[in-house]
């Protein structure tokens, strides 16, 4: 998996949805943002090889290394079945920083995906079924502000937000994403230890 992981969704798109698609990267390109945020618009979507794409200031849009690393701990931790795995040993794996992923696991064991056990031979193991963590739930609990553009923040200074049409097109396409994500678990992307490198 990348230091990041970009957001697109796999779709069957029939010659409207293609349509539609193509429309709203012309909708995109529009020059909605404030002078001081245009870094953070999306300026494009578009379509490839059956893939939806939204890009902001021209790379594609990603979700936060914090994100990306919950859900390497989480692929880590299910592959170890029963067996509790400590943060030392992932950081090892990952070649990540511990103190990062101390924060990760705390997070992922305050939101439920991870059982904590203190002690010697403590560690961490996977608070419920890999067939019961929804990608899409562990993405909302560790993206806590999906603020595309700034307008779906709280310091909003764009002079035209109350006439604007992009932040409902946006709005749409988050929720596809997230109901993309929604339709896979922890389960459908599950690996074997052998599939990770040794410890470092």
């Amino acid at each position: 998996m990348n230091g990041q992981i970009a957001t697109h969704a796999r779709c069957c798109l029939n010659a409207a949805d293609r349509n539609r698609a193509h429309g709203v990267a012309t909708v995109l390109g529009s020059p909605c943002d404030a002078p001081t945020q245009v870094a953070q618009r999306i300026d494009k979507i578009y379509i490839q090889d059956d893939l939806i794409f939204a890009r902001r200031s021209g790379v594609t849009m990603q979700l936060t290394d914090f994100t990306d690393y919950s859900l390497r701990v989480l692929l880590y931790v299910a592959s170890q079945g029963d067996r509790r795995i400590t943060i030392e040993e992932t950081a090892g794996i990952y070649d990540i920083s511990r103190a990062h992923l101390m924060k990760v696991v705390n997070q992922l064991t305050n939101t439920g995906f991870l059982t904590s056990v203190r002690g010697r031979s403590g560690g961490v193991i996977l608070a419920k079924p890999p067939e019961k963590i929804r990608l899409g739930d562990v993405v909302r609990a560790t993206e806590p502000d999906f603020a595309l553009v700034e307008c779906f923040g709280t310091e909003n200074h764009c002079a035209i937000t109350p006439r604007c049409k992009l932040r409902g097109v946006l709005n749409e396409a988050r929720a596809e994403f997230l109901a993309t994500l929604d339709r896979y678990t922890l389960a459908d992307i599950a690996l074997r230890p052998r599939d990770f490198p040794p410890k470092l």
